[in-house]
């Protein structure tokens, strides 16, 4: 099932107290003194893992003779400094949540795609205020060596005391996964303290977390992995990939229906390089960019022609 993400911000606040915005990124280098014109560059800020974006990065840069920059970190970090300093921090954001790219549109420059007739139907963004990248069911996962009775077989296995304190979550205001399963929470048992209110399952969550909050998902994975966490939320690609490397998790998606999310790009307002990062938006939606994200980082597409097919990663 597709879930919609309402009152994002208060149910981040409900958890732990947390704001979409911060500050500082980590980048990817100095510009070189010996680099190309200014009409040859493009600076892209992403949150997605290293072995997603080098190599797309590279091929655009092979195709267009367009130089890029990448400046990298958590969504919240890089929101944070798109909001302080606009397009003179970057041009376009990529791999950031739809949810927290519609949150901040004042900061966007609309644009639609000649190729987003191409995108399934359900993912398309009317508007073009961002453009959708990949889609990511949201799963359990769970401790193959340590868990092998009983595991968990939906989402109300986060709200059973059972768990309490072993259960790997990131931080929602940055890491997408964790955003969409609070929201699914709070839908999926709206009546489960009539004394709380309408906050009382993000509170019940919260207190079956027992104080233990990750920064980035992939802490979720590993802290799985070791064992050091018995159950874990996360996003399927990065569950995929950890199999194939050989981690002793187990992927579980929950029998009350999959929660699936889009993270997208967004050309920031007032930037120096739109064209080019018009032209990067195209790339990413080109079949053959689609089919590396699906064939080899374990995400699924979302172009309407390569919808449904397996994601895996090969060991």
């Amino acid at each position: 099932m597709r879930r919609s993400f309402q009152n994002a911000v208060l149910l981040c606040a409900i958890l732990l107290g947390l704001s979409l915005s911060a500050s500082g990124c980590a980048g990817s280098g100095e510009v070189s003194v010996h680099g190309p014109e200014e009409d040859s560059r493009l600076t892209v800020c992403t949150a997605l893992p290293e072995e997603i974006w080098v190599p797309m990065v590279e091929e655009f840069e092979n195709r267009t003779g367009i130089w890029v920059q990448v400046e990298s970190g958590n969504s919240a970090e890089l929101l944070g400094q798109v909001a302080a300093e606009g397009g003179a921090f970057c041009d376009l954001v990529l791999g950031v949540s739809g949810e927290n790219l519609e949150a901040c549109g004042s900061l966007f420059l609309p644009y639609e795609s000649g190729l987003s007739s191409r995108i399934q139907p359900d993912y398309q963004v009317p508007g073009g205020l961002w453009t959708p990248f990949s889609v990511l069911p949201v799963v359990l996962i769970y401790n193959s060596h340590l868990v092998r009775d009983n595991p968990p077989a939906g989402w109300d296995a986060l709200l059973n005391s059972a768990w309490r304190g072993r259960i790997a979550f990131a931080d929602p205001a940055a890491d997408g996964a964790s955003f969409a399963a609070l929201s699914v929470l709070r839908q999926l048992f709206p009546g489960e303290d009539s004394a709380g209110g309408e906050d009382a399952v993000p509170r019940a969550f919260a207190a079956n977390l027992d104080g233990r909050q990750f920064r980035f998902s992939s802490d979720v994975i590993a802290e799985v992995s070791r064992g050091n966490c018995y159950i874990g939320v996360t996003a399927e690609d990065a569950a995929l990939r950890n199999m194939s490397e050989g981690g002793d998790i187990a992927i579980v998606y929950p029998r009350e229906g999959a929660c699936v999310f889009c993270d997208g790009m967004a050309i920031v307002s007032g930037c120096a390089h739109e064209d080019n990062a018009r032209r990067f938006i195209d790339f990413v939606l080109g079949e053959d960019v689609q089919r590396f994200l699906a064939d080899v980082c374990a995400r699924r597409s979302v172009l309407s022609s390569l919808a449904g097919e397996k994601q895996e990663v090969d060991p």
